[in-house]
């Protein structure tokens, strides 16, 4: 566990202890209402993925903002945390399949509104058993696969088939569908179209079939960040399981402009070795480089050469010698802001240039 040395609420954001990952809460905000206010004239609702920070105070504003079905985690102990936090409503996107798990599962589910996803007889067979056991009915939905290399059934006549068993099975209740499609990185607005457009129309042939057989599907929950804008509109889409748009990171945000880097690490000015080096105390243990390095969001030609455990070097090749002076500042903006997530146990949160408050990311570790 992470022992900062704290500051009193409002203090300067620069004199709290770095490295230190900070979220500008004005730029939260502004993220969160740019997506939810979305849905304000939709049928479909947003989903968020809490999983992306593992911050319940994140996740509290999300829901306060509206427009909303509940929340959406990647395991079975991130919802129980969820959970302890006030959640009622979480859908579980990853399989619950060891008996231990499932065991957890229904315990839960007496608890809260609670769905997860399947893409097997196996895994449905051994849910149902455990529900039975506990005297519950289980929620439900088919995950589909789009023939990218992750989780699912195929869509049309094997979601069907799975579709038909759910509903024969005690216990558990048959409510949709959901399918996760990976990122679609397309600065071309018509691609990103064309493409969310192909993966949806795949789910919704396969609604279709189901409601053909008189099998009622409450839950299409499809899309992301990315196409919020897409999906979002298209009739038969219910649910939007967005995550990345509430803190953005640096390879999300050149393609989705409209959100706003809101979480960055605070770093400090070590050392000058040399006129056209500085290094900075935070490394890949603060920021995680497992997708890229950092960017830097001051002056722009000043560039992260690169990463090591606990230092960042910044290459400031022609610049002036007083560009950056042991001590200074400097804002890194993360590639990746869950991987970065995962390596604190606190957001900082700033305020117009103060410290307004310290959120736990309480499921930071919680994979299980």
């Amino acid at each position: 566990m992470e022992r900062p040395i704290f500051k009193p609420i409002g203090s300067s954001i620069y004199e709290i202890d770095t490295p230190a990952l900070v979220i500008n809460l004005n730029l939260l905000n502004h993220n969160i209402k740019t997506l939810h206010s979305f849905f304000e004239n939709q049928k479909c609702k947003v989903r968020p993925f809490v999983s992306t920070h593992m911050c319940p105070s994140i996740a509290h504003k999300q829901i306060a903002a509206g427009n909303t079905s509940g929340i959406s985690v990647s395991s079975l102990s991130q919802a129980n945390l969820f959970a302890e936090y006030g959640f009622g409503d979480i859908f579980i996107t990853n399989k619950i399949v060891s008996s231990e798990k499932i065991k957890k599962l229904c315990s839960l589910a007496k608890e809260i509104n609670l769905a997860i996803s399947v893409d097997s007889l196996n895994n449905i067979k051994d849910l149902s058993e455990a529900a039975k056991f506990n005297k519950l009915t289980l929620n439900v939905a088919i995950d589909i696969n789009h023939g990218l290399g992750y989780c699912g059934v195929a869509p049309g006549s094997p979601a069907v088939e799975l579709a038909k068993t759910i509903q024969s099975t005690k216990n558990l209740r048959f409510i949709g569908l959901t399918s996760y499609e990976n990122v679609l990185f397309f600065k071309d607005r018509e691609e990103l179209i064309r493409k969310s457009h192909e993966h949806a129309q795949q789910i919704l042939d396969t609604r279709e079939r189901i409601e053909k057989i008189g099998l009622k599907v409450q839950v299409v929950m499809i899309g992301a960040t990315h196409n919020y804008d897409i999906v979002g509109k298209l009739s038969g889409v219910t649910e939007v399981p967005a995550g990345s748009y509430a803190l953005m990171d640096s390879n999300y945000m050149k393609y989705k402009e409209d959100f706003l880097p809101a979480a960055r690490v605070l770093a400090s000015v070590t050392s000058r070795p040399e006129p056209a080096i500085a290094i900075l105390d935070s490394g890949q243990k603060s920021v995680n480089v497992d997708s890229g390095p950092p960017i830097t969001d001051i002056i722009s030609n000043i560039s992260v050469n690169a990463l090591h455990a606990e230092h960042t070097i910044l290459d400031l090749e022609g610049l002036s010698a007083q560009t950056l002076k042991l001590k200074d500042k400097v804002w890194l903006i993360p590639s990746d802001i869950t991987l970065c997530a995962s390596l604190n146990d606190y957001f900082r949160v700033e305020k117009n240039g103060k410290l307004e408050a310290m959120w736990n990311i309480s499921a930071r570790g919680r994979y299980k």
